[in-house]
């Protein structure tokens, strides 16, 4: 999936520091603005957003079929669009009618009440004149003004964020040493590093061995990684076999019967001695409607 660029990052790290609110907002637009980007070309066309209403997505789409194939795998489609964005900011996707207009309270973004308290009282974090001039010393290599003077603000912004986190018993992350909350023991970039290692060992075991059971994988990631298996809950591993099953389907040649067997023993959690032609064509038939071309 493409990420945003690095403008965009830029632009994002600059409004976060400067205002939660306006932040939030940049990041419900992008949802609309990169949709096609977030779940690719095929399921833009069929799939249109309409609205959010605080963290459930409204979507809308004519096609049955299409409407039953998000649903199916709408764990996906909310972790596609959380990845993009590198916020958790959809739990629920919904379907709506693009003809209802919207309540007044739909139109409000407001951002979560706790970090906009933690905003303002990061503002009043004052900084040492040697702090000041090392950032515009770091800030004064950007030759166009108005970039320059954004950065500026970003980073006096982030540096009192930082301050205000020490204060308030923040703690250094132990693998690459950013501030983490309190109750939390790694930072949140690394917190998406180990759980992308996680589902990549996962998805390898499934890949070798497409029918193995929940239990099975649990087996094996306590005895190779040990340390990730509090992140082996039944959820998401049904959720990185959806996954699998997707990306099987939409590479699928039925002549290939090698790639028809494994996706019926991925999806159906089978032994490749109890295929049989009736359940493959059963799995087959199943599965045209949400994801086989």
């Amino acid at each position: 999936m493409i990420g945003p660029s690095p403008i965009d990052e830029i632009m994002k790290n600059s409004l976060k520091s400067m205002d939660e609110k306006i932040y939030i907002k940049y990041l419900r637009e992008s949802i609309f603005y990169d949709w096609q980007k977030i779940i690719g070309e095929a399921n833009a066309k069929k799939i249109k957003p309409l609205r959010i209403v605080y963290k459930k997505l409204y979507l809308y789409a004519k096609d049955s079929a299409w409407r039953a194939h998000v649903y199916a795998y709408k764990p996906l489609f909310i972790k596609k669009i959380n990845d993009y964005l590198g916020e958790n900011l959809i739990d629920e996707i919904l379907f709506g009618n693009p003809l209802e207009k919207p309540k007044e309270e739909e139109e409000i973004i407001n951002a979560p009440k706790p970090k906009a308290k933690f905003s303002k009282e990061a503002a009043k974090i004052n900084l040492s004149e040697e702090e000041l001039a090392e950032i515009e010393k770091n800030c004064a290599c950007i030759e166009d003004e108005t970039l320059r003077n954004t950065m500026l603000k970003a980073s006096i912004n982030r540096a009192k964020l930082e301050k205000y986190r020490i204060k308030n018993n923040w703690h250094e992350c132990p693998n690459c040493g950013n501030l983490c909350p309190p109750d939390e023991k790694i930072c949140n970039v690394c917190e998406r590093l180990e759980n992308d290692i996680f589902e990549r060992a996962v998805m390898k075991l499934l890949e070798e061995v497409p029918w193995l059971t929940y239990a099975e994988i649990k087996r094996e990631i306590k005895k190779t990684m040990p340390q990730m298996l509090n992140r082996c809950i039944p959820d998401k591993i049904e959720n990185i076999r959806g996954m699998l099953v997707l990306e099987l389907c939409r590479s699928l040649d039925k002549s290939n019967q090698n790639q028809v067997n494994s996706l019926v023993m991925l999806f159906k959690g089978v032994k490749s001695e109890d295929l049989t032609p009736q359940l493959i064509s059963k799995t087959l038939y199943e599965l045209r409607n949400d994801t086989l071309k």
